[in-house]
Order: structure tokens, then C-alpha cells, then sequence
């Protein structure tokens, strides 16, 4: 244990002399900035609270500190599955990938199913299966292609969401045949099988689906599945969604507008930034403003920071959390105060979150190590 320490220390020298050098007389310390992101990071590891747990092992992936592979590989062994999971994928970042058999046994763990004398078992099957599923989208991306024989086998698990998960997994490989049955899906009666296959069309980002998803947009009554259509449709990227996303501006319900902003600033065109500058001035929701500002900085707006200031007073953390994706695309010396902020916010998901973005800017990030993705 003592060993994790001193490399840790080691790490931290290095990253007080990048920020050093990124820094100036003027502005807080960097380097001790650094220092204080790093150790947030290991709290957040150790944290009781496994939602903090999470964010701190996929910051470690993140920023590419092989030094935390110890602490990582502990969390492999941890009792809630999606600790484990974001474990195994952080590993994978950072070139090891011990945590794939880890993958495989949650995916491979069935819940029991419920029935009338015990029906408490479908509330913990339900919970089992969301860990299973993220275990699904972390071992396609660690092994891609590799990973199709072994999902093969979940087209015909007992549990429906496990099935979709297997076969959005598939259809995002290549095998596109798969996009069939989402697509016939939106053709639904009911609102909750529509919502599932335009969830799932949105993770495959299938363009053959296109012409289905904006039929499918121009009579969709429901906000949270037009939401998810607008998802789909900014995955997909072409210029052809254009009409029924820029429709999708002037809707009644303020998410599905904040939704169709953001798909215009993915796929550009004629007329964007004055339709994304509309939807943010008119906006009384600081929520709503701060979610857009990315897209407007990304077509060459200056960032209000007044609005973004006034944001990290808010009490309401979905609120802050805008703020610091944000601030992802604010240069220094001005992001480094707004960090330094939210690095000693009263939420532990703030700080984690802020000392993940610290750390990404103070030091070069290690790519992950795609050759991975073909082994088998």
C-alpha cells in the first residue's frame, strides 16, 4: 500500500510542473491545484458513496495515472457491480485488461426471476439487469468485434432489456439487421416500446434508420421519446434530419427544444447559431442557458461567465454539472477559478467531476489502448 502512495507522490511532482509552467504569477497556484484534484480523486475511490466511487475509477482511466492500476484492480473485487465495471474499464485505459473476465461474469450472472411467493425478486433482478447492461456497452468497447460470439448468447436471455442491450451491442459492431426490430419498434402503439427502440437507435447512430426515425419524429406526441429521436438523429449526423429538428426548436416542451439545440450544433447548417442564440436568450431556465452555452462556444460565441458564475451558486447539482462542461471549452486563467470552486463544492460528485477536468487540463492524457479491442 505504501508503494501506491509514493507513486502517487511521484505523479503529483509531475503534474505541479506542468501546471506550473501553464500557470502565472497572477492566478491561483496550479500546482496546487493539481495536487489538491489528485487527492480528491483517491477520496473519491474510497469514498462509502459508490456513485462517487464510479466517477473517481473512470477519472483514473481518464487522465491516464497508471499509478492507480493497484487501487483500480481492489475495486474489481468491490460489491456493487457498477463500481466494478467502471474498474474494468478504467483498467482497459490504462493498458490492462485483467478486468474483461469481470465483465463476463456479470453480464453471465441471471438474476432469478420473480414470482407470487417471492415478488420482491423483481426489484433486484431490475437492478441486476442495469448492471448488466452497462457491463454489455464496457465490453464492446474494450473488445469490439471480439466481443460478438459472446453476446450472441443474450439474443435469447430471459430478460428483454438484456436481449435489446445484446442486440444494440451487435447492430453498433456491424450487424445492422439487428436495427430491424428498433425500427418497427416506432411504429408502436404503445409509448413505452416507441421510447425503447428510439433509445436504442440512438446508441447504434444507424443511418439506414434515418428515414424511420424522422417519420417517426413528425407524429411523436411524447416528449421523452421525441427526445430520444433527437438523439438518434444527432448520433446519426446527417443534414437530412434538418426539417424535423429545426421543428423540434419551437416545441412546447422545453427539454425537447434544449434537445433539438443540441442536435443542431452536432450537425451544423444554415441558420444554426441564430436558432441556438434564440433558444438561449429567450430561456428563463439557468439550466437551459448553461446546457447550451458548449454549443455556442463551439460555433465561436464568447462565454458568459457571469451566467456561469451565478450557476455554481445554484443548490441544484445537475446544475453545476452543466457548468463544468462548460467550462471544458473556456481557456485558462478564467476556467481555473470556476474549477477551483466547484474542486471544494459541498457534493462529492461536483468535486470529483472537477478534479477529473483538472487533472485532464495539467497533464497529457494517455489515449486508450485500442489494439485491445481485437484480442480474443
Amino acid at each position: 500500500m505504501r508503494l501506491i502512495f509514493i507513486l502517487f507522490l511521484f505523479w503529483s511532482v509531475a503534474i505541479d510542473r506542468v501546471c506550473g509552467e501553464a500557470g502565472n504569477a497572477a492566478a491561483p497556484d496550479p500546482a496546487n491545484l493539481g495536487r489538491q484534484a489528485l487527492k480528491t480523486l483517491i477520496w473519491g475511490i474510497k469514498n462509502p458513496d459508490s456513485d462517487v466511487k464510479v466517477l473517481a475509477a473512470e477519472a483514473f482511466g481518464d487522465v491516464g495515472n497508471p499509478s492507480a492500476k493497484k487501487l483500480l484492480k481492489e475495486k474489481l473485487e468491490e460489491r456493487d457491480g457498477f463500481v466494478r465495471v467502471a474498474a474494468a474499464k478504467a483498467l482497459w485505459k490504462l493498458g490492462d485488461d485483467s478486468g474483461i473476465k469481470v465483465l463476463r461474469e456479470i453480464i453471465s450472472k441471471v438474476p432469478q426471476q420473480a414470482d407470487k411467493k417471492f415478488p420482491w425478486l423483481a426489484m433486484k433482478a431490475l437492478a441486476q439487469n442495469k448492471i448488466r447492461e452497462k457491463a454489455i456497452d464496457a465490453l464492446v468497447e474494450i473488445r469490439g468485434t471480439g466481443s460478438i460470439d459472446f453476446l450472441q448468447k443474450f439474443k435469447t436471455d430471459p430478460y428483454g432489456k438484456i436481449r435489446d442491450a445484446a442486440a444494440t451491442a451487435l447492430a453498433r459492431l456491424g450487424y445492422r439487421t439487428e436495427a430491424v426490430q428498433f425500427r418497427k419498434a416506432l411504429e408502436s402503439k404503445n409509448e413505452g416500446v416507441r421510447f425503447a427502440g428510439a433509445q436504442a437507435l440512438s446508441k447504434i447512430c444507424d443511418a439506414p434508420s434515418l428515414d424511420a426515425i424522422r417519420k417517426a419524429m413528425r407524429k411523436e406526441t411524447a416528449a421523452r421519446v421525441k427526445i430520444a429521436l433527437l438523439n438518434a438523429m444527432s448520433c446519426i449526423g446527417d443534414t437530412l434530419a434538418m426539417p424535423e429538428i429545426l421543428k423540434a426548436t419551437d416545441d412546447k416542451n422545453g427539454m425537447v427544444r434544449l434537445k433539438a439545440a443540441l442536435a443542431l450544433s452536432r450537425i451544423g447548417g444554415p441558420g444554426t447559431l441564430s436558432h441556438i442564440k434564440r433558444i438561449y436568450d429567450t430561456s428563463k431556465d439557468i439550466y437551459v442557458r448553461v446546457t447550451v452555452m458548449p454549443s455556442l462556444l463551439a460555433l465561436g460565441e464568447k462565454a458568459d461567465l457571469d451566467i456561469l458564475k451565478r450557476a455554481l451558486k445554484a443548490t441544484d447539482p445537475d446544475i453545476k454539472l452543466q457548468v463544468l462542461s462548460a467550462i471544458e471549452a473556456i481557456p485558462e486563467p478564467q476556467a481555473r477559478e470556476m474549477l477551483e470552486s466547484c474542486l471544494m463544492d459541498q457534493n462529492p460528485v461536483i468535486r470529483v467531476k472537477a478534479a477529473a477536468q483538472i487533472l485532464k487540463r495539467f497533464r497529457k492524457i494517455r489515449p486508450p489502448v485500442q489494439q485491445k479491442k481485437q484480442r480474443k
